[in-house]
């Protein structure tokens, strides 16, 4: 399923703005809602060069009155500006290297116009091979002045619109191509008539190649003279590429057929933007420059002359990026204070809880050792300290019993009766206590260990021997002598 996107389609290219929310699913347009506002004075730079961009623009209270009885939320928003404010021309290059055009672009426009460069934008299009070898390209660009260009942005951004498009007339025009590229002939003309002029496209091999704006037909411009106009860029056309146009698709005001038939001397079709613009009939309005709301969505390499580009160009995420910040500030700015606040609170508890920890044990020591002192807070390091010293002199001091170890053991190989068959499996001698696991032949011999043992009584204190059922054998007794030395 193809996601729409919700776009602001501003036009002001005439004397009467207007601002529509058109709604683009993949090539599929459809008009959400759509205001206009005659304007009581031309959309130009102040003439004053010391003021700022913004200051030095005057933007009239319609457009802002015009942009609050917008009431759908817009996510992306393209902009139309009058023909006025600059001019389109065609250059042939013999290469097709970007970064060549980049370089070599301002002179050779620079050679086909009367003023200096440097104060005008360019936004450029790469429409196709200007040459049989496919080497050299055919290259469209727009120009417009830079003050009016920034001075247009910056008094936008203040009123909420950051536009990712800003483009003449013909670019709008030129949309209808992508949108229903099937339904066009591969080699026509695109006629657009509005109350502001008369714009022509010229499309060859399926692209928009160059473009043309006319006055509209009023009282002092005869509609026969607009028709001659247009036969003439038509003728100029099939000239300068060598093709026919066969169509010439008119929009907008009616022209009279019979003057069409004379002066065009060509096959027409009178169109409506009903035909590419779901919902359109709700502007009663034949207003193209809501289909440039489709280039909101392309790549920015597939824009067509985009003056939003180079020093101007749209950057979406530094905004984005700002506004995301500024909205989160309340919300970090608290979680900030309330971490702060639990990471104090868990301090001083714990500190509370090892305060009463220490007395409690200083206490008990007291109780304990009347005669201990130490330092507050060092009770335990310091009890840890007499309990080693405590332990190292009790390794100094020998066994309690009268007889080594060595000794206990040979009184014991002595003492025990050595005709009866004893095994030992295990001797360990403890401080004063020898232990002693091995096998008899029978309970007897255990009765005889005993009785000898006995016998010297200033030797062994106490005797005690025991069955031990794990060390026994099938033909002998298992046992335990435990001997307790004086």
């Amino acid at each position: 399923m193809v996601q729409s996107i919700n776009v602001l389609s501003l036009d002001l290219s005439s004397q009467t703005a207007r601002a529509s929310i058109v709604s683009v699913a993949g090539a599929s347009l459809t008009l959400i809602e759509r205001h206009e506002k005659r304007l009581s004075e031309v959309i130009s730079p102040l003439q004053n060069s010391d003021a700022s961009a913004e200051s030095n623009f005057s933007l009239p209270n319609e457009i802002q009155e015009l942009l609050t009885l917008v009431k759908t939320p817009w996510r992306s928003a393209v902009v139309t500006i009058s023909t006025d404010q600059g001019l389109s021309i065609n250059l042939n290059l013999p290469f097709r290297d970007t970064r060549q055009i980049q370089k070599i672009l301002p002179l050779e426009v620079q050679d086909l116009i009367p003023f200096e460069i440097n104060d005008f934008h360019l936004a450029t299009t790469l429409v196709s091979a200007a040459n049989d070898d496919g080497n050299g390209c055919d290259i469209k660009v727009d120009l417009t002045r830079k003050a009016f260009l920034q001075g247009l942005i910056l008094s936008l951004q203040s009123t909420g619109v950051d536009p990712r498009i800003i483009s003449f007339p013909a670019n709008a025009l030129s949309t209808l191509i992508t949108l229903a590229p099937d339904y066009f002939k591969p080699n026509c003309a695109l006629v657009w008539i509005t109350d502001a002029g008369c714009t022509t496209v010229g499309v060859v091999g399926g692209s928009a190649r160059t473009s043309r704006t006319l006055p509209s037909p009023n009282n002092s411009v005869a509609t026969s003279e607009i028709l001659k106009e247009i036969r003439l860029f038509i003728s100029l056309i099939e000239r300068r590429h060598a093709v026919t146009l066969e169509k010439v698709y008119i929009f907008g005001g009616q022209f009279p057929e019979h003057e069409i038939k004379e002066y065009l001397s060509r096959e027409y079709e009178i169109l409506t933007i009903t035909d590419f613009l779901k919902n359109a009939e709700i502007s009663n309005s034949e207003d193209l420059s809501s289909l440039l709301a489709y280039q909101a969505i392309l790549p920015h390499s597939k824009t067509q002359a985009n003056f939003r580009s180079g020093e101007f160009r749209f950057r979406p995420q530094l905004k984005e990026l700002t506004l995301g910040v500024k909205s989160l500030l309340p919300y970090g700015l608290t979680f900030l204070v309330c971490a702060l606040l639990a990471l104090g609170t868990v301090y001083f508890s714990n500190l509370s809880k090892i305060s009463t920890l220490q007395d409690a044990l200083r206490e008990r020591i007291k109780k304990t050792i009347p005669s201990f002192t130490a330092p507050a807070g060092q009770e335990l390091s310091t009890i840890a300290a007499l309990t080693q010293k405590i332990e190292d002199q009790l390794k100094d001091i020998g066994s309690l019993a009268t007889l080594s170890p060595l000794e206990a053991f040979l009184e014991i190989s002595q003492d025990l009766p050595d005709n009866i068959g004893l095994n030992i499996n295990e001797l360990s001698i403890r401080e004063t206590k020898v232990v002693v696991k091995g096998t008899a032949p029978d309970y007897g011999s255990l009765d005889k260990i005993e009785q000898a043992l006995k016998r010297k009584r200033e030797t062994y204190c106490a005797i005690s021997i025991k069955d031990n059922a794990a060390g026994a054998r099938s033909t002998s007794v298992g046992f335990e002598l435990t001997v307790q030395l004086c």
